[in-house]
């Protein structure tokens, strides 16, 4: 009656969200059984034999697989023993319980035990993060994600997306953008899961199916696109950057559209575009060239920088490097 009083309470308060009780076969003299059993056996050279004292790593598997299960019962009651054996100031086990809380959304419990600790960590954070941005609290996530940056923690491929997706979910373009910069001077641009999260908040707060388009927008889509090796979703920004009249921009064209095709691979469509600008820049022919030296086609590098050669622009370190390049793998 005492925990489901607890629970009761607990829903009241602010960023308590509703939830149902979970069947679980855990309870809590199960979990110290399976405690005990699991703990990690180490030999005490002062005694000579093993000792079984449950630690801070069996307690934490315990935990793992509450969070696993969605088991918020068993685990409030583990939390209650962690207090009382004084295991709480651990902090495996309370990025644990941060974790299992936001996952079962108590969110009012996991932010208190992020206040309670002295410097909490990435991981506390991005489970915090991680819980509000997954049941839409985005509100929350990006104040999470501020006061976090506040405090000098450098995000990871695992907090970009949740706090990219609160911008997502609030259409807030502004702040997209700013942790977009945020992300580039991290080094994570490249990466995968946060290059596909960047093309989701730029297609949902630029409303690209909509009238309102931004051609900044649609210019950074294209650089993760690159990222991801995606090839079809940039072609789509392409089409929409020639139907709004974006794709005689020289800038577009040159830094951006030149680049995702030959990094790509399509070498057809960027020598396409570089012969359709008026004057091409030494920009977009290093552009190709690079291209064509990732792919390993050294022959046609070798033929364009010709042609840079012959039309009087000036090479850069870019295209000498490039040049290099290709002289030494085709054994020159």
């Amino acid at each position: 009656m005492k925990l489901c009083g607890l629970i009761i309470s607990l829903q009241k308060q602010r960023l308590y969200l509703p939830f149902e009780f979970y069947t679980s076969s855990l309870n809590l003299t199960f979990s110290l059984k399976l405690t005990r059993t699991s703990a990690i056996t180490t030999q005490d050279p002062q005694i000579g034999h093993a000792n079984s004292t449950p630690n801070s790593i069996s307690y934490s598997k315990l935990l793992s697989e509450c969070r696993k299960t969605k088991s918020l019962s068993p685990g409030l009651q583990i939390h209650a023993h962690l207090t009382k054996i004084g295991f709480c100031n651990d902090p495996k086990i309370q990025n644990h319980l941060i974790n299992l809380f936001s996952k079962c959304g108590l969110f009012g419990y996991a932010r208190k035990l992020v206040d309670e600790i002295l410097e909490p960590d990435l991981v506390a954070w991005s489970a915090l993060i991680y819980g509000y941005a997954q049941n839409g609290l985005a509100e929350e996530a990006l104040s999470a994600f501020h006061e976090m940056h506040l405090l000098g923690i450098k995000c990871n491929e695992f907090t970009f997306p949740s706090v990219l997706k609160a911008c997502s979910i609030k259409k807030d373009l502004i702040r997209g953008k700013q942790i977009h910069g945020i992300v580039v001077v991290s080094g994570f641009e490249s990466d995968v899961f946060v290059a596909n999260t960047l093309v989701v908040m730029y297609a949902k707060c630029s409303g690209l199916l909509e009238s309102r388009k931004d051609k900044f927008s649609l210019l950074t889509i294209l650089h993760a696109c690159t990222g991801l090796v995606d090839i079809g979703q940039g072609k789509k920004i392409h089409g929409y950057l020639m139907k709004l009249g974006y794709d005689s921009d020289p800038f577009s064209s040159n830094a951006v559209l030149v680049d995702m095709y030959a990094k790509l691979g399509d070498l057809r469509d960027a020598n396409t575009i570089v012969e359709h600008i008026p004057l091409p820049d030494i920009v977009s022919w290093n552009a190709i060239i690079a291209g064509c030296i990732l792919h390993e086609y050294h022959d046609r590098a070798l033929e364009l920088l010709g042609q840079v050669k012959r039309s009087g622009i000036r090479s850069n370190m870019f295209t000498l490097s490039s040049a290099l390049k290709a002289f030494i793998a085709l054994g020159l």
